[in-house]
């Protein structure tokens, strides 16, 4: 008899022992090898391991074989718990800002001007500051982010995306309101405008459009400075208001 013929797998010793060893002298136990009862106990708040509990077969009554479980680290599964969560926040809210931005209609035209609504000088300003602060003389193709980080330094909440999902996160953002523009009038915009492209506008990434927010100066930023602002038909243009 050697122990590479028991089948550690088996959860009853005498089912196991039965079906392996036909010495009649052998005695096993009649109750489970491994007690999972309190595997999983309903209230695990604060427990960092745990062990099953085992029986020792006592073959002829001489030694004992004694078969000991490791310690399994809870804190392992709670971390792959977390961060699966983490995981699927993420996706919720790339799907609601990918549905946020399927309901606008690019070649729509809001009705009123700048004139019209009740732009928020002040917040502009700080958008304009804290968007040229960080601006590169380069594009380093993060324009989305550093205008989502403009915006929340300004103190103003906003659902994050790339740049072409931000024409539907700002569209349902109570803080900001799309006005039309003519082409003439682009290079005329006052500080803290957020102009948003659909892929492939103006030249811009087929994947990802583009977004930036004017200087106030015929320039705009985003993670860069961009000396040359573009005008297409169906850009959108969007600025913070007064509630």
């Amino acid at each position: 008899m050697t122990l590479d013929k028991i089948d550690f797998n088996t959860s009853y010793f005498n089912t196991g022992m039965t079906n392996m060893f036909s010495n009649p002298m052998l005695t096993y136990s009649t109750t489970p090898m491994f007690d999972f009862t309190n595997f999983m106990p309903s209230a695990y708040t604060g427990m960092d391991t745990f062990m099953p509990s085992y029986q020792s077969f006592s073959p002829f009554g001489s030694f004992n074989f004694n078969f000991e479980m490791p310690q399994f680290d809870m804190s392992m599964l709670m971390d792959m718990y977390n961060a699966t969560l983490q995981n699927m926040d993420a996706q919720f809210n790339k799907l609601k800002g990918f549905l946020q931005n399927s309901a606008v209609n690019w070649n729509t035209t809001p009705t009123a001007s700048l004139e019209e609504v009740n732009y928020d000088k002040a917040t502009a300003v700080k958008l304009a500051k804290n968007v040229k602060a960080h601006a590169y003389t380069g594009s380093t193709g993060h324009c989305a982010r550093f205008v989502s980080d403009a915006i929340e330094a300004s103190g103003i909440p906003v659902t994050r995306g790339h740049a072409f999902e931000m024409a539907g996160n700002l569209k349902n953002n109570e803080h900001f309101q799309e006005v039309k523009i003519t082409k003439d009038e682009l290079a005329d915009l006052p500080a803290g405008c957020v102009l948003v492209y659909p892929k492939g506008s103006a030249g811009y990434s087929s994947q990802y459009g583009h977004i930036e927010i004017t200087l106030g100066n015929g320039k705009a930023a985003s993670d860069f400075v961009n000396n040359n602002i573009k005008y297409s038909s169906n850009m959108k243009v969007f600025v913070p208001v007064t509630a």
